[in-house]
């Protein structure tokens, strides 16, 4: 389905959560160039819209971890499949659903640029993402030499 779990991740704190919807609002708002009063209407709109498609991207993430679970059968896996269609079509209907809404509030051309801003913003917590994980490992490599080094001079 689409990546937008990937900033309401388990485990992460609430300060990093607040810093990242921020930035979210922040970026849409900017891309879409929305005035305040667009802003005071469409936030509330898109908000809802973001947990009723979480929540279908939760339905079937929920469904595959049960099947891998259990190791599955075929008729398991086919209604799996069943299901990922299902609600792709309940993605669909909402995306069509919310963009009649979305529309009350802002211009066809700022609605076709949110999938765009909701991509770069997932483009940059991802990258956000993965340059905190390389500055971990680097840390963490530093740290294992070192650790390394002493044992070395100690025995030595």
């Amino acid at each position: 389905l689409t990546l937008t779990g990937l900033y309401a991740q388990k485990g992460t704190n609430p300060d990093a959560r607040e810093k990242i919807k921020a930035t979210r609002i922040a970026v849409i708002t900017d891309k879409l160039g929305l005035s305040a009063e667009q802003a005071q209407q469409f936030w509330p709109v898109y908000n809802e819209f973001v947990q009723k498609r979480q929540s279908l991207v939760r339905e079937f993430g929920e469904a595959r971890r049960k099947a891998n679970e259990g190791g599955t059968t075929e008729q398991e896996q086919r209604e799996l499949l069943d299901l990922r269609h299902d609600l792709k079509r309940q993605e669909l209907d909402l995306e069509k659903e919310y963009s009649d809404r979305f529309l009350r509030v802002i211009d066809t051309r700022q609605l076709g640029q949110l999938r765009q801003a909701e991509e770069e913003f997932r483009r940059m917590l991802r990258d956000h993402i993965q340059r905190r994980e390389a500055r971990q490992q680097r840390i963490d490599n530093m740290r294992d030499r070192q650790q390394r080094r002493d044992r070395r001079n100690d025995g030595g």
